[in-house]
């Protein structure tokens, strides 16, 4: 299923890689691969499309979170030393990251917004540590996730 219109072209046909005068940009290359490689146009302007997009692209997260916990030692009940397998999990996020990645730039996010938005949340959670006042509990002592 693809969502209408036609994908922008790249001058240096389909390489997805970086010249050494322009910067990688984790949204931008997702983008990219998504429009030359998989056919899509994105940002998807269409609800329903978008609803479709978003819901297997979250499935699909799903499936990789998973798969990490595949890949240490979580379970205390098991006889198994405990294990780590470094490079295996650190593939699994990116697995994860990937379908997040699509989803972002389905809505149409740029990698300046997802940092600007990334570093608001970051400031708000260490205002909310050092206030020493924040609860989880919705009603309660700061009113949960929507106050600090």
């Amino acid at each position: 299923m693809r969502y209408g219109g036609r994908p922008p072209t790249r001058t240096n046909e389909g390489d997805l890689s970086v010249t050494s005068e322009e910067e990688w940009r984790w949204l931008r290359s997702t983008l990219t691969l998504q429009t030359e490689v998989f056919g899509y146009t994105l940002p998807v302007q269409d609800p329903t499309a978008l609803s479709a997009y978003l819901s297997w692209n979250l499935l699909a997260a799903y499936q990789e979170l998973g798969e990490i916990g595949v890949e240490f030692s979580w379970k205390p009940w098991a006889v198994d030393e405990p294990f780590a397998a470094r490079e295996r999990i650190r593939d699994e996020i990116v697995d994860v990251m990937h379908f997040l990645g699509n989803m972002l730039v389905a809505m149409g996010v740029s990698d300046e917004e997802l940092e600007e938005a990334y570093q608001t949340k970051q400031a708000k959670n260490k205002r909310r540590k050092e206030s020493g006042a924040y609860s989880a509990r919705k009603g309660g002592l700061g009113d949960g996730s929507e106050n600090e």
